[in-house]
């Protein structure tokens, strides 16, 4: 009876385990069929996040130059 039990519950999650594996192998072939060529897409997502960054870069320089301007200022 005991030995049952657990054949049932490790059966249980090896179905479970099967099955997860089963949806992301379907979710990532999905994503890579919706996207049409997947290097572009990531080449693209670096392009975006250090555009970003650079625009950061440019505000942090300009309140920097102009804190400089301020605190040079003759009086």
């Amino acid at each position: 009876m005991r030995r049952s039990r657990y054949f049932l519950l490790a059966a249980f999650f090896l179905a479970a385990g099967f099955l997860a594996a089963f949806f992301f192998a379907a979710m990532m072939v999905h994503l890579l069929h919706s996207i049409s060529d997947p290097m572009t897409f990531l080449f693209w997502r670096v392009q975006m996040h250090s555009s970003k960054r650079s625009a950061a870069y440019r505000v942090v320089a300009s309140v920097m130059a102009t804190l400089s301007s301020i605190a040079f200022r003759p009086l």
